[in-house]
């Protein structure tokens, strides 16, 4: 799940799926940094570049940024929450 708190009270619960096992997605509590709109994309396993436009482009048309701040996150930078092309 991803919970969501404003101003340190819960606001909504999310139901997720986490990062592939080449990249796991750290647990911890994040802090929200960045919102892109159709982003483009290098893929960190494999460094192929996806533009904004290309169907093929497997984070969708949005992009929320994160930075840990505890847990296993902490110190990190480069995932977020994003779309997909998948059904």
């Amino acid at each position: 799940y991803l919970d969501c708190y404003i101003a340190g009270l819960f606001a909504r619960r999310y139901v997720i799926s986490h990062g592939a096992n080449e990249t796991p997605t750290p647990s911890g509590n994040t802090r929200l940094i960045d919102r892109v709109l159709n982003p483009d994309w290098t893929d960190p396993v494999t460094n192929q570049y996806y533009l904004a436009e290309d169907p093929d482009n497997p984070i969708g048309e949005r992009w929320v940024g994160l930075e840990g701040r505890s847990g296993e996150a902490v110190g990190r930078m480069g995932f977020g929450i994003h779309g997909t092309i998948d059904p």
